[in-house]
């Protein structure tokens, strides 16, 4: 095998035995060692192109042309195994291709570096570019003459926007030049700010012994501060005993019963030799030894530190005064803290194609975070122009937000929050707090009163204590607090038969003091009405917003806005098809309009995709971007359908499918996702009724099938209040995990509700004939 034609290589060997300073007696050692496992040193390729003979080398920055041109830094030149001669180089992103970088803080002719590299053919070398450090580029004229050839790198990014302070570029070039392994742990440290410094991210011996001899300089310099002394030497027993009476003592009193430990000696074989060679700095000072024993008292005890009192102390008197509250704050000190083990940072080269297919199925994820929210433009509106006026006029109110599942009312409403927070600073909102309860989240719906007291003042107390202080606290006329926003994710599971904490919450912004902005989230539009009692229903106003249900353009939207987050470099390996993003979107809108679902089956189907690409890829065509296609959309769609859950509800025979149907009919009667258990049995009764027509000939129907005796007794008359088998079929339901059963004294009184999706078991029953008339 030879090179391509018109090119040639020259191999050239480097060797490093140059003299080095004088080091310290660890830095020899491993200088040492290091010059033993390469004592002949290393050959170095680089590449001659006949044509005008110019060389191409390792740290070379070069012109890539192709489909379009980019811009790369050589990493690599090396004999390989698919071809002769192998080139891998890292990218350089342009400055139109940047996210998240403003333009005024940029120049024209600025590239970015990025750690991402690729192997390149590279018969496909333009010329050479000349790329210059902040410093060279100042010096030099840009102009017609050289503006293509001449570009400014003093920063780092990744494809998440990222980007890292200015460095020296021509220092971090010398880096990959001596020392490739080192390069790619240095540009990601860059970007993360691990290591504020720029030049190399390696000290030397003399700032080793400087960062050692700092804290020890400190240390020695600061009078000891315990508030557990093991033991003093006889010269601060002296200073002790001659302290004043007016002079406090830097030493706190302590438990007699308590045991001392010895302070830990430094070894020097743990610190690996390090310690030795600062040794020599302090030798000189006096060390204290410390004896193990108890400290001795010296008549005057320090005096006790007093918290400053808040303005919010006084509540707890007004609230009780004769008996004062216990609260008490979370100390997560002693806990133990487990921390997953850092993954090794990957030096070798991935297939780049595999690395988009990663990014791709990372922003199609329902928890990515977006700059913008496609399709909420006018709810965003309404939401913020109803916060922003409560805030900056220091008023309360109540906003109740309702949309079924996978619309973006959270998203939307925190999105609102940050906006707002974003523009404090510049006077257009006025400082307010935030807080957010989850009705999921919380054990029992009194549980809010003691988050939002703990939100408020920092103190954990009971509930009915919390509430008594919160009433206090919203009455009371203060000028300076903030306006308080209370986010109540969904809130029909804080609803309770005595309806007394959705009552508070949204009594408290009534008052005039109060300044407590609540808005409230739930799955159904009519909520207030169906469920909650007149007293409540007033007081939370006529400030409603509902979220409808996407549409197929607003789902193509929400996927393509994804998608353009994308980076560059792997939007080009794998494309997802218009006609493909479409498909997803129609099928997602024609069924619930939910954009979590939507996205879910594009994720599903970019992983189908990269399945089937890891198995037929053609290796002699990298370039090739790889389409995610309808027949992908297709499969992810049935196997949605065709899932474990999907194949059980459809095996269940159809008095279980008629309890599925009535929790689902029962639920949004109600706006509850929890039911008693005889609400439920009613509502299968009526839906019988209501959905079959008895013949008056004396025919057998459904219903004399399911609550009479007559497939047993053609003369049985009377009907049964439940369907045959009610307990077995129930009791196979929970085994398998459709629903769930919380306890209650009486049978009845059960509350019951799905524990899968709802959205999933109404798409299994629609596409059942028999059962799909009863939802």
């Amino acid at each position: 095998m030879n090179c391509p034609k018109g090119w040639t290589y020259k191999q050239s060997l480097t060797n490093d035995e140059t003299e080095q300073p004088t080091q310290t007696r660890r830095s020899r050692r491993s200088t040492k060692q290091k010059n033993s496992q390469s004592p002949g040193g290393a050959d170095t390729l680089s590449l001659i192109r006949l044509e005008d003979n110019i060389e191409f080398s390792v740290g070379d920055t070069v012109e890539v042309t192709g489909k379009s041109t980019e811009y790369g830094l050589i990493r690599e030149i090396k004999f390989g195994t698919k071809d002769f001669i192998e080139v891998a180089v890292f990218w350089f992103l342009k400055t139109k291709d940047a996210n998240g970088v403003s333009e005024t803080s940029v120049n024209d002719n600025e590239l970015f570096l990025t750690p991402y590299g690729d192997h390149v053919n590279f018969i496909n070398f333009g010329n050479p570019i000349n790329v210059l450090s902040e410093d060279q580029f100042g010096d030099v004229v840009i102009d017609d003459s050289n503006s293509d050839n001449t570009f400014l790198v003093r920063r780092a990014t990744d494809d998440q926007g990222s980007f890292s302070e200015v460095f020296d570029f021509t220092k971090l070039r010398q880096l990959l030049i001596s020392d490739t392994d080192k390069f790619l742990p240095e540009v990601l440290n860059l970007i993360k700010n691990d290591d504020k410094s720029v030049e190399t991210g390696v000290k030397s011996d003399a700032q080793k012994v400087e960062d050692i001899k700092k804290p020890i300089t400190e240390t020695s310099s600061e009078k000891p501060k315990t508030s557990k002394p093991r033991g003093r030497s006889k010269t601060v027993q002296e200073e002790e005993e001659n302290l004043t009476p007016s002079e406090p003592s830097d030493v706190e009193e302590e438990d007699q019963s308590e045991e001392f430990e010895p302070e830990p000696e430094l070894e020097a074989e743990s610190e690996d030799e390090e310690i030795e060679d600062v040794e020599d700095v302090f030798e000189d000072e006096p060390v204290v030894k410390r004896k193990r024993g108890r400290p001795r008292s010296t008549g005057t005890p320090s005096p006790k530190k007093t918290q400053p009192k808040r303005d919010i102390d006084d509540l707890y008197a007004q609230v009780t005064p004769t008996k004062k509250i216990k609260f008490t704050k979370i100390d997560r000190s002693s806990l133990p803290i487990f921390i997953s083990p850092t993954k090794p940072v990957r030096d070798e080269f991935i297939d780049p194609t595999s690395e988009a297919f990663k990014e791709i199925k990372q922003k199609l994820h329902t928890s990515q975070r977006l700059n913008a929210l496609p399709g909420r433009e006018d709810e965003f509106a309404m939401i913020y122009m109803n916060l922003e006026s409560a805030v900056n006029e220091g008023t309360g109110c109540c906003v109740y937000v309702s949309g079924v599942p996978g619309m973006g009312k959270t998203a939307t409403i925190k999105d609102v929050i940050e906006q707002m927070q974003e523009s404090i600073p510049s006077g257009e909102v006025k400082p307010f707090d935030f807080a957010e309860l989850n009705g999921l989240k919380l054990l029992s719906p009194n549980v809010a009163y003691e988050k939002l007291w703990e939100h408020i003042s920092g103190d954990k107390v009971s509930a009915s204590n919390a509430a008594l202080l919160l009433e206090e606290y919203f009455k009371r006329d203060d000028r300076k607090r903030k306006p308080l926003i209370v986010l109540m994710d969904e809130l029909d599971q804080i609803a309770t038969k005595k309806q007394n904490v959705m009552y508070n919450f949204f009594n408290w912004p009534t008052y005039s003091t109060s300044k407590l902005i609540v808005i409230a989230v739930a799955n159904t539009m009519d909520l207030p009405e169906r469920t909650l009692s007149n007293k409540i229903s007033s007081r939370l106003g006529l400030r409603r917003i509902q979220f409808k249900g996407y549409t197929f353009q607003q789902l193509s939207d929400i996927i393509k806005h994804r998608l353009e987050l994308i980076t560059r470099n792997n939007r080009r390996k794998v494309i997802i098809t218009p006609d493909a993003i479409g498909f997803a979107s129609r099928k997602v809108a024609s069924v619930s309009g939910d954009a979590r679902r939507a996205l879910t089956i594009c994720r599903r189907a970019v992983e189908i995709a990269e399945k089937q690409y890891l198995e037929t890829h053609d290796e002699n065509d990298p370039d090739k971007p790889y389409e995610v296609l309808i027949s992908h959309i297709s499969i992810a769609i049935n196997e949605s359908v065709n899932s474990p859950l999907a194949q059980y509800i459809n095996s269940l025979p159809f008095a279980s499918k008629l309890v599925l149907a009535s929790i689902l009919r029962k639920s949004r009667r109600s706006g509850l996702a929890e039911n008693k258990l005889g609400d439920i049995i009613d509502e299968m009764k009526s839906s019988i009724v209501m959905a079959t027509n008895e013949d008056k000939s004396g025919e057998f129907g459904m219903l004399d099938m399911l609550y009479t005796d007559k497939i047993f007794n053609d003369d049985a008359v009377n009907t049964n209040l439940r369907v045959h088998f009610f307990k077995q079929t129930i009791s196979s339901l929970i085994e398998a995990g459709i629903i769930e059963q919380k306890n209650s004294a009486g049978e009845r009184s059960k509350p019951t509700q799905l524990s899968v999706s709802e959205e999933e078991v109404v798409s299994i029953l629609k596409k059942d004939n028999q059962i799909a008339q009863f939802l």
